[in-house]
């Protein structure tokens, strides 16, 4: 491989929201960034930037759009126009600022448990109602929709649904079926797809993203979709993303509510996107390969080495679900590990109450660090 994602990186003292908040015996699997460097030719061109010496308003033209255009074309069979690419200063604002854009204080929006964390904050920060319809979980370990549930959340009042696919915590790729039929009943019901999709290019073997504004030209009036390279090439600390909005009238509300507030990605942003989609393509796909072999691992693992703990294989993401429920540890699951593992992980219940029993794990890191977190978890549980 050119590329060497085996490297252990020291991250304490660097600024780390990952690393720097916890105590220095503790190891950091929760935060969903890699503890990789980004690809050599992301920072060759932010070195270059930076060497300018000059950093005052930026003009790009319509250069970051056209990426966003060839990415999608190119990764994810969706054509777009890069008319309807709007760069936007991170994910979570620009699920905000889509919910902001149709719906007014007193209105609902939908989203599905286990979910992203900030999802729960366009609530207060909107002043909007939320309605939560959760994923069941089979037999199999397989997350279905419960679509009984997904239907009667959605009244007059709900005007977004946001869709996380992939989806963070399980890791599920809703397949094209499944999409479909979210698609129909939001149509039915009037209510706009707010589709965030910053895992979408972290898909394993076997498993397919499919945008799901791509499925119709009246799916994709009724979008938008939130793209970044901020997970894929782990460059979260400079906010740029998109929002893929084909419709021109909504893409016209969207671009309103940023007034005043983030209308525009900074230099290193826009830098940053450029790079990543213009010349990080071979970075990312032995990124994949590494990363699945993260995932077989600590599947392996977890199923040979800690009885009382569950696991489904993810289709995408970095990140694992881990299923607890059998440990019957009482109190705060990531209270428990952080204290006798030494590991700090994501609580389950941050992701809405069917989290309870559950924990986030992050494997995006060199694989020597994951099975040493891994140990410590296991040998913590030993003495339960």
């Amino acid at each position: 491989m050119k590329y060497n994602f085996d490297e252990a990186i020291n991250r304490r003292g660097t600024n780390s929201a990952k690393w720097d908040w916890i105590d220095e015996d503790v190891m950091a699997m929760w935060v969903a960034d890699m503890d990789f460097k980004c690809a050599p030719e992301i920072v060759a061109r932010i070195k270059a930037k930076a060497e300018e010496g000059i950093y005052a308003y930026p003009y790009y033209g319509k250069e970051v759009e056209h990426a966003v255009a060839v990415w999608m074309k190119k990764r994810h069979g969706w054509k777009i126009d890069p008319e309807s690419v709007v760069p936007t200063a991170g994910v979570v604002v620009g699920f905000h600022l889509a919910s902001a854009a149709v719906a007014k204080a007193g209105d609902s929006y939908l989203m599905q448990t286990p979910a992203y964390m900030h999802y729960f904050s366009v609530k207060d920060n909107l002043r909007l109602e939320r309605r939560e319809t959760g994923l069941v979980q089979e037999e199999d370990g397989s997350f279905v929709v419960d679509w009984d549930d997904f239907e009667s959340k959605i009244d007059e009042t709900t005007k977004v649904f946001h869709l996380c696919n992939p989806h963070n915590p399980t890791g599920k790729v809703f397949n094209e079926d499944e999409l479909r039929k979210k698609a129909d009943i939001c149509l039915e019901n009037d209510v706009l797809i707010c589709s965030d999709e910053i895992h979408s290019d972290i898909v394993y073997s076997g498993s397919k993203h499919i945008p799901i504004a791509s499925l119709s030209d009246e799916i994709a009036q009724n979008s938008v979709t939130l793209v970044a390279p901020s997970k894929t090439f782990n460059v979260a600390g400079f906010q740029a993303s998109a929002a893929i909005i084909p419709n021109p009238e909504l893409r016209k509300k969207y671009e309103g509510a940023r007034m005043g507030l983030t209308e525009w990605l900074n230099m290193m942003a826009n830098e940053v996107l450029l790079a990543s989609y213009q010349e990080g393509e071979a970075w990312l796909e032995e990124l994949l390969v590494y990363l699945e072999g993260n995932r077989d691992a600590l599947c392996d693992f977890v199923e040979r080495e800690m009885p009382g703990v569950k696991m489904t294989k993810p289709d995408s993401t970095f990140l694992a679900w881990l299923d607890c429920r059998e440990l019957n540890i009482e109190g705060n699951l990531m209270k428990f590990f952080r204290e006798n593992a030494k590991v700090e992980l994501v609580n389950g219940l941050r992701f809405g109450k069917n989290g309870k029993g559950y924990v986030r794990f992050n494997f995006g890191c060199p694989r020597a660090q994951m099975m040493e977190a891994l140990g410590r978890m296991r040998d913590a549980c030993n003495f339960l």
